[in-house]
C-alpha cells in the first residue's frame, strides 16, 4: 500500500479482500487434502511457497525492504480514534471466542455427517468463496467512491459469523441428523467471517489515515487479536463451565450432542455459552463504532469548500447541492464525447473539456432550477422598471 495509500477504501478493500479470499481459498483445499490423507503433500507445498515468498521479500525494491518507522511514540496517532479503540476492542473479544466457534468439524460429526461429507463441503466453500468474496469486496469498492459509508456499515453492522454458528449449533439440539440447514449455516458464516474480517482491516487503515499510523496499528491490533486467540481455549472452558457445568473442551462433551445424565449441558449448550456473549458484545462494540467513523476518517471530515478542521478555503466560494442523477447524467455525457473525440479529429478539444463544460452548464440548470421552484423575491420600489425599460407586452416571435 506504500505506493496509492491515499486511494484510501478503494485500495485497501479491494486489495485486502482479494488476500483473504484467496486466504480462503487455499486453506480449504488444505482442509480438503488434509482429509484425504494427503498431509505429506500438503506440508510440502507449505515449504515451497514459504520459501519462495521469502526469497521474493529479500529480492523486494529498494522502496519497499528499506521503510523503517519514523521515530514516534508508541501510541501516537492511535490513542485519538475512538473508532479505532472500538474496532480493536471488538476483534479482541471476537478472538477469545474463536476456538470454540470453529470446532464446526465436529459439530459435523456429531450431526452424522461422514468423513466424505466434510471433504464435500471443504471443496465446496474452497471453489465458492473466492468468487463471491471478490464480487462483495469489488461492489464495496465501487460504493466507496461516494464515502466511507458503504465500508463503515459492512464492517460494523455485519454480525460475527462466530456467532451465527453458535446460535444454528445451539439450535440444532438433538432433533435433527445430517441437518443441510446447519451445514449451509455453517458455511455461510464462515464466508461471513472473512468478509467481515477484512473489512474491518480496512476501517483500520483508513482509519489511521497517515501509512505509518496504520502499520502501527494493525500489528497492535494483531499482537492483540494473537494474544487473545492463544487465551480462547482458556476463556471459554471457564465461561462454559461456570455456566452449565460443561466444557466444550472435554473429551467427554465432544463426543455427544445428548444432554448427559448428571444434568450438565449438552455441547451446543457449552458452545452456545462460551462463543454468544463474547461474539454479541464484540457485535455491540463494532456498532457503537459506528457514531465515530465519519469524524475519524480525514478524507471525509470536510465538505465542499469546509475543510476537516473547520475552516474554510479560497474566497469568494459556495457550495451547492447536486443530486446523484445530474452527476451520473454529467458522467454519460463526458463519456459520450470522448468517445466521439477521436471520430473527429478536426475538433480541437478533449474529453476533460467537454466535461467542464457540462458540469458548468448542468450546475447553472440546476441553480436556474431551484430558483424558478421557489417564490419570487417583493420587488422594491427603486428596481420597478421605467415606462422607458418596460418590456413591450406584444409575444415575442
Amino acid at each position: 500500500f506504500n505506493e496509492d495509500f491515499h486511494g484510501g477504501f478503494q485500495v485497501a478493500a479491494r486489495r485486502i479482500g482479494t488476500l483473504e479470499s484467496l486466504r480462503t481459498a487455499v486453506g480449504w483445499i488444505a482442509v480438503f487434502m488434509t482429509k484425504n490423507d494427503m498431509v505429506e503433500l500438503v506440508n510440502m507445498v507449505v515449504s515451497v511457497v514459504s520459501l519462495g515468498t521469502l526469497v521474493l521479500l529479500f529480492k523486494a525494491p529498494q522502496c519497499y525492504s528499506a521503510y523503517c518507522l519514523p521515530p514516534m511514540g508508541a501510541f501516537e496517532g492511535l490513542l485519538t480514534h475512538p473508532s479505532f479503540l472500538l474496532l480493536v476492542s471488538s476483534e479482541a473479544l471476537n478472538f477469545l471466542a474463536a476456538y470454540p466457534s470453529e470446532t464446526y468439524a465436529i459439530w459435523w460429526t456429531l450431526d452424522g455427517w461422514t468423513q466424505a461429507d466434510i471433504r464435500l463441503f471443504a471443496l465446496c466453500i474452497a471453489v465458492v468463496s473466492l468468487p463471491i468474496l471478490l464480487g462483495t469486496f469489488f461492489m464495496i469498492q465501487r460504493s466507496s467512491v461516494w464515502g466511507p459509508w458503504a465500508m463503515r456499515d459492512f464492517a460494523c453492522l455485519v454480525p460475527p459469523g462466530s456467532l451465527l454458528r453458535a446460535l444454528a449449533f445451539y439450535d440444532l439440539g438433538q432433533l435433527h441428523h445430517r441437518s443441510w440447514l446447519f451445514a449451509v449455516t455453517v458455511l455461510v458464516s464462515v464466508a461471513m467471517e472473512v468478509a467481515r474480517g477484512a473489512a474491518a482491516w480496512s476501517s483500520i487503515m483508513t482509519i489511521l489515515g497517515n501509512k505509518w499510523y496504520a502499520l502501527k496499528g494493525c500489528y497492535l491490533c494483531l499482537a492483540v487479536a494473537s494474544v487473545c486467540a492463544a487465551l480462547s481455549p482458556n476463556v471459554a472452558d471457564w465461561i462454559a463451565t461456570y455456566a452449565c457445568g460443561a466444557s466444550p473442551m472435554d473429551d467427554l462433551t465432544k463426543s455427544t450432542r445428548s444432554k448427559p445424565a448428571t444434568g450438565q449441558g449438552s455441547m451446543g449448550e457449552a458452545v452456545a455459552w462460551a462463543v454468544v456473549p463474547l461474539a454479541a458484545a464484540s457485535w455491540l462494540l463494532r456498532i457503537f463504532a459506528m457514531r465515530y467513523f465519519n469524524a475519524d476518517v480525514l478524507t471525509f471530515k470536510g465538505h465542499g469548500a469546509v475543510l476537516p478542521d473547520g475552516t474554510k478555503s479560497g474566497v469568494g466560494h459556495s457550495t451547492r447541492r447536486v443530486s446523484a442523477s445530474v452527476a451520473k447524467r454529467l458522467l454519460r455525457a463526458s463519456q459520450r464525447a470522448a468517445r466521439r473525440a477521436p471520430e473527429n479529429p478536426s475538433c480541437e478539444f478533449d474529453a476533460a473539456e467537454v466535461g467542464a463544460a457540462a458540469a458548468q452548464a448542468a450546475s447553472v440548470a440546476e441553480q436556474d432550477c431551484v430558483q424558478e421552484r421557489s417564490a419570487p423575491p417583493a420587488c422594491s420600489p427603486e428596481c420597478e422598471p421605467s415606462p422607458e425599460q418596460s418590456p413591450d407586452p406584444s409575444p415575442a416571435p
